[in-house]
């Protein structure tokens, strides 16, 4: 239960967001697919919980590129922990990002952290990496949402071409 109402606090400062969401300067012709977008939750979400217990948000998508717009469906898990007055909250899911177009694959992870006596100090970050499958195979979508306070939060993204994306290197030595 915990956990539905950090998610419903990060869905509702987005939704207040909402229409403050602008439009990208893209070039859907790209031969490359590659692309910037701005995108925000379209209404309220959905909330449910799978077999295990875990919470299931669905919610709308709308983005300046109509390949990272549709129904996006979270499986979410977490914890949170307050010390000396603020509390910290992380939050990890599976993610499937559904449209006419296709659909997104994918896992994201995020955190924030408020000040229980100023619910205007804190800051909130979440990254979401997807693969495309159907219409949008070998293309990797990244999505990003951060922000401080009470202040909306700014949610970016970018299409890219899956074969750009380098295997991660071996951590430097000791």
């Amino acid at each position: 239960m915990r956990l539905r109402t950090i998610t419903t606090s990060i869905l509702a400062i987005g939704l207040i967001a909402g229409s403050s969401v602008g439009v990208a300067a893209q070039d859907e012709g790209a031969a490359s697919g590659a692309s910037y977008f701005t995108w925000d939750t379209a209404g309220p979400p959905e909330f449910s919980t799978d077999e295990s217990g875990r919470d299931v948000v669905t919610v709308a998508i709308e983005a300046t590129d109509p390949r990272a717009s549709g129904t996006a469906t979270n499986i979410e898990d977490g914890g949170q922990v307050d010390d000396g007055g603020w509390g910290y909250n992380v939050l990890v899911s599976a993610v499937r990002l559904v449209n006419d177009g296709g659909s997104w694959v994918g896992t994201g992870h995020g955190a924030n952290a408020r000040d229980t006596d100023d619910e205007d100090a804190g800051g909130r970050a979440w990254l979401t990496e997807y693969a495309g499958e159907g219409g949008y195979e070998g293309l990797t979508m990244y999505t990003f949402r951060m922000g401080t306070g009470a202040e909306p939060p700014e949610s970016i993204g970018f299409i890219l071409p899956a074969e750009l994306i380098p295997p991660f290197p071996e951590p430097p030595a000791e």
